[in-house]
């Protein structure tokens, strides 16, 4: 006699499935500009590599195509930092130094997705809407 089986058949989408929900959700809209700044030479610039390289996707870019990314590398042993210019003048400022890359993200996330503007649904006038839209008299 066996035991009937209970719980999941398959595993949960796990720490890749979650940074790529993030990516997928990140705007660039209300951003200017953001400035990568490490030092490569110290071991917490794993974190900032890789988001450099999330906020350099094609997806991601193409919410802002003038959004200008720049990355400072110095070699003074500082923290690695994010410095995020927004449009309506103020400044984000990441001290990233003990953050994992889904912390860097989810934060990001949360600030500039509320300032973001709201897309209007714009509706295309065919033959068809405006017909429709029209009475026909009938004789």
């Amino acid at each position: 006699m066996s035991i009937p089986f209970s719980g999941r058949l398959t595993r949960g989408p796990g720490l890749l499935g979650y940074i790529s929900k993030e990516v997928a959700s990140v705007s660039l809209k209300p951003v200017k500009k953001i400035v990568f700044r490490f030092d490569p030479f110290r071991e917490p610039a794993r974190p900032i590599r890789d988001c450099i390289y999330y906020f350099s996707l094609d997806k991601v870019r193409k919410t802002n195509q003038k959004c200008i990314i720049k990355t400072d590398i110095v070699c003074n042993k500082t923290p690695p930092q994010i410095d995020v210019q927004l449009e309506n003048g103020k400044s984000i400022l990441f001290e990233a130094e003990n953050l994992a890359v889904e912390d860097i993200l989810k934060h990001f996330n949360l600030i500039v997705k509320p300032l973001v503007p709201k897309e209007e649904e714009s509706v295309i006038a065919t033959k068809g809407t405006i017909a429709a839209g029209q009475k026909k008299k009938r004789k």
